[in-house]
């Protein structure tokens, strides 16, 4: 079906050259984002090579600096966030969460303490908040979890019965 809005030629040329391409309505940049692509349009290639070479020689020596205070950082995590975290750069991640003033200021120590698999998460102060209540408390999910995991299982293995090999 085709639904069109007859249209003198002087109101259609006007509407048309005020209309936005709907891509462009689609794709709408953070205002410092536009301004580093239009920047990099701007400037000459040599000097952003150099920019960014400056940029990552200067947080790698930082990072090399923040060794000690890493492994300090890592030993404040529970014991069974340690294999998973070994070689992250906590330090550097807080340096330059504090350097660039980056709105979620919690977010190493969060990293450190273990994100919670259900209830409610700290606001980020990044994602728009779109708070919606849990159907369940974490006393039912706990209650549910041993038939749920079972229920779960059951399913993958009768999906992949066919390519399951099962080695006892």
């Amino acid at each position: 079906m085709v639904v069109a809005v007859p249209r003198e030629p002087m109101d259609f040329m006007q509407r048309a050259t005020e209309a936005v391409h709907p891509r462009n309505k689609v794709i709408s940049l953070p205002k410092d984002l536009k301004i580093i692509i239009n920047r990099n349009r701007e400037v000459y290639i040599y000097n952003i090579f150099n920019h960014r070479i400056k940029f990552v020689k200067y947080w790698a020596d930082r990072a090399q600096q923040l060794r000690n205070e890493n492994k300090k950082l890592l030993q404040r995590a529970p014991e069974h966030l340690h294999g998973l975290l070994k070689g992250k750069r906590l330090a550097l991640c807080q340096t330059m969460v504090d350097h660039f003033d980056y709105p979620d200021k919690r977010l190493v120590s969060a990293i450190l303490q273990g994100f919670p698999i259900a209830g409610w998460l700290p606001d980020s102060n990044i994602f728009p908040k779109d708070v919606k209540p849990p159907s369940l408390d974490i006393n039912s999910l706990v209650s549910l979890s041993k038939g749920m995991n079972a229920h779960v299982k059951a399913k993958v293995f009768a999906a992949n019965a066919n390519d399951l090999v099962i080695v006892t």
